[in-house]
Formats: structure tokens, C-alpha cells, sequence
């Protein structure tokens, strides 16, 4: 019989063996307003072989621009959009969708631009994610949209948002498997677009260059994918449950309405967290950060409500938990549209996805937790800043 030491050294190193290998995986960072138009434009323009594209919104010229080089270089480019965006389609983004349409018709290329409506039984009550695969072996996924204020020019003021190339075939090919499901026609909510009227768009001149930024690149051990609806709760809860030291978060929107008599559960989380001594911070926008105005001038609506309520509610958990209107002028950028989290200085969080129940139950959302102490190192730098600027603590 084996003695028993020998037993437990044995488990032991089973244990191990059964263990992933830590990976070594690169990781190219940027974010809004400053960087995100540099790293998507780039990553688009070193597709040599396919682009797999999915948005909620795409009206950005540059972006465009990006995509019909590489269409017309017979790179394979297939883009799912959303069909419906509240507020509906600008009229750049429809030039956009005429001009990508008319350009993959008259390549030899294998490409589609698909679009989710209501045509059938909608899957989803929004696709709301933000990736691209390039080449099968690449991923560029966010917070922002691939818009003027998501990916804003040099110069401009735009959004506060996170997004991260991810240089990995393996996570490559997880979201490929993704985006071939929700591009499928089978389901009847999605058409493969066929042009109709022309819509006059001008390209920019192809004379932009973009280039990345050799300086934000990092090393990660792990990637894990986090999509609405099917695990964008458990992962989410899973970061701030097996927190141990620090939770900073940044997000658009945080709804604390309950989701039933249980009550909200990313609240509850937090809560609890704080209650065993989680150091929480939790960043967002004012309420007035969407208002918008009528031709008159005056004030049509406030669509952002829920923030303060939750800054609020949050507050009174007391402790090691704290929650703050951001100071987006003080922050230099038009509003937070950033959904991201850093858990224990050594996970980040980036993500599509808004902290209500629709987001996380009902919509079609986008996401990886990334291990890596020095991504969160930068991204932690930069809430730092902002956190600082808005009132600290």
C-alpha cells in the first residue's frame, strides 16, 4: 500500500497536471476618446484573409473607409448590425450601410453585411455587442460603438470607453462561433442586406493614416468570455463574488431597481463584498448625460434617470463602498459610455454591457475578463484619474 504522504504528494501533482498552462496571451489597450479610433482602424487594416464585424452602431467615416480598402482588396469582410437602434439609423450610418453593400456586391469576396430586426421572432431584444475577429486568430472588443464619439477623431471630444486586441486564436475562434450563430438567416430576425435608393456618402480621404500605439501593450494569462444573456449575470457576479481586495467600476448605467422580490442582484453583490471588506468604487454618469433638445432649444428628455438612485442606494451601504457622479467636463470627454470593471488590481472587465436587467437578460451583449495585472495596472490609472477628478475619496 502507498504510504499516505506519498498518497497526498500524488494528488497533488494530478491536482496540477490538471491545470490549464498559464498562457501567454499579448494584449494591445486603448480607450476613449484618445485611442480607440487608432486600434480599430489598425486592426482593420492588417486583415490580410477575413473580418468578421459585429455593432450595434456603425457610422464612423474612418471605420468605413477602413472596411471598403479592405473589400475591394478581396478580403473577406462579413458585418452584423443592428437593425432597430433606439432613436433609429443616422443618415451617415445608412450611407455607410449603402456604400458596404454596394462595395461587397462588386467584390469577389465572401462577404455579407447582415442586419437583426423584427422580421421573425427577435433572439435578442438588441444585438449590442462591439468585436471584431480579424483573420480568425485576432479580437477587438469594447465598450464604444463604431461611431464619431465611440471612435472619435484626433482632436475631438468623445465618449470614456475601454477596448482591448486581443492577439489569440482560441478566443478568436470562441466569438467566431458566436457571430456565425447570430448572423444565421435560419432563425428568420436576420437578413443578408440586398441595396436599395443609393444614399450619397463621401468616404475621407484615403490619405488618414492610423497607427498603433506601441506603448499599451500587455500579458495575459487568461481571456474568459462573458455574452448576454447566457452568462452575463453568473460571470459578472463570479468577478465580484471571488473579489478579495478592490472592485472599481465605470459604467454608462447602473440600474438599482429590483429585479423581483430577491431584489437586484449585481447590487446585492456589491453589498455584500463591501460587507467583508472589498474596497468598492463605483463611477457614473449624471442623469442628464443623454438629454437631448428639441429645435427650439429646450429640453425634450432625460433618458439616463436611474444613476443617481443608485449612487444613492449604494451609498448607504456604508463602509468600504462608495459610488460618485462622475465629472465628465473634468473627465475631458462627453459622458461615461464605458461598461468596465477591475477586480483586485489583476481582472478586467470589458465589456458591452450596461448594468440592468434588459442588458444582461434580453439584449445580445459582448464581453471578456482578462488576467492580467498589467492591463488592469492601466485601465486602474486611468479610473484612478477620473475617479480623482470627480471628488475622490
Amino acid at each position: 500500500m502507498l504510504h499516505s504522504s506519498m498518497i497526498r504528494i500524488f494528488a497533488l501533482l494530478l491536482l496540477l497536471s490538471s491545470r490549464p498552462a498559464a498562457a501567454n496571451i499579448n494584449i494591445e489597450a486603448a480607450f476613449a476618446p484618445d485611442t480607440t479610433l487608432d486600434l480599430t482602424v489598425a486592426a482593420i487594416k492588417n486583415a490580410k484573409q477575413s473580418i468578421l464585424l459585429n455593432i450595434y452602431e456603425l457610422s464612423s467615416p474612418y471605420i468605413a473607409e477602413a472596411l471598403l480598402t479592405k473589400i475591394q482588396a478581396g478580403v473577406s469582410v462579413q458585418i452584423l448590425e443592428e437593425g432597430q437602434p433606439v432613436g433609429g439609423f443616422s443618415a451617415a450610418s445608412r450611407g455607410i450601410e449603402s456604400q458596404l453593400v454596394q462595395a461587397m456586391k462588386s467584390s469577389s469576396g465572401a462577404n455579407h453585411f447582415f442586419v437583426m430586426s423584427s422580421n421573425g421572432t427577435r433572439r435578442f431584444r438588441f444585438d449590442h455587442g462591439k468585436y471584431i475577429i480579424i483573420d480568425g486568430n485576432q479580437l477587438l472588443i469594447g465598450s464604444e460603438n463604431y461611431s464619431p464619439s465611440g471612435n472619435p477623431s484626433p482632436g475631438t471630444i468623445g465618449n470614456r470607453g475601454w477596448e482591448v486586441l486581443i492577439h489569440d486564436s482560441g478566443i478568436a475562434q470562441n466569438f467566431a462561433g458566436v457571430f456565425r450563430g447570430d448572423a444565421s438567416t435560419s432563425f428568420g430576425d436576420v437578413q443578408d442586406m440586398v441595396s436599395g435608393k443609393a444614399i450619397t456618402y463621401s468616404p475621407p480621404s484615403s490619405s488618414s493614416s492610423f497607427a498603433l500605439s506601441g506603448g499599451n501593450i500587455f500579458s495575459a494569462s487568461a481571456v474568459q468570455r462573458i455574452t448576454s444573456p447566457d452568462s452575463s449575470l453568473s460571470g459578472i457576479l463570479s468577478l465580484i463574488n471571488h473579489a478579495k481586495r478592490s472592485i472599481d467600476i465605470e459604467l454608462m448605467t447602473f440600474d438599482s431597481t429590483p429585479w423581483s422580490a430577491a431584489g437586484n442582484p449585481l447590487v446585492s453583490a456589491l453589498q455584500s463584498a463591501a460587507h467583508r471588506g472589498v474596497s468598492v468604487h463605483v463611477l457614473l454618469n449624471d442623469e442628464s448625460a443623454f438629454a437631448h433638445t428639441g429645435p427650439d432649444g429646450q429640453p425634450i428628455a432625460i433618458s439616463n434617470p436611474k444613476n443617481q438612485p443608485t449612487v444613492d442606494l449604494l451609498n448607504r451601504t456604508g463602509g468600504s463602498l462608495i459610488a460618485k457622479i462622475a465629472n465628465i467636463k473634468g473627465m475631458g470627454v462627453d459622458y461615461i459610455h464605458n461598461k468596465g470593471m477591475i477586480v483586485d488590481g489583476s481582472i478586467t472587465l470589458i465589456s458591452s454591457i450596461n448594468w440592468d436587467q434588459n442588458s444582461i437578460q434580453n439584449n445580445r451583449e459582448a464581453a471578456v475578463a482578462i488576467t492580467s495585472s498589467g492591463l488592469a495596472g492601466f485601465y486602474g490609472n486611468l479610473f484612478e484619474r477620473d475617479w480623482q477628478v470627480s471628488g475622490g475619496q
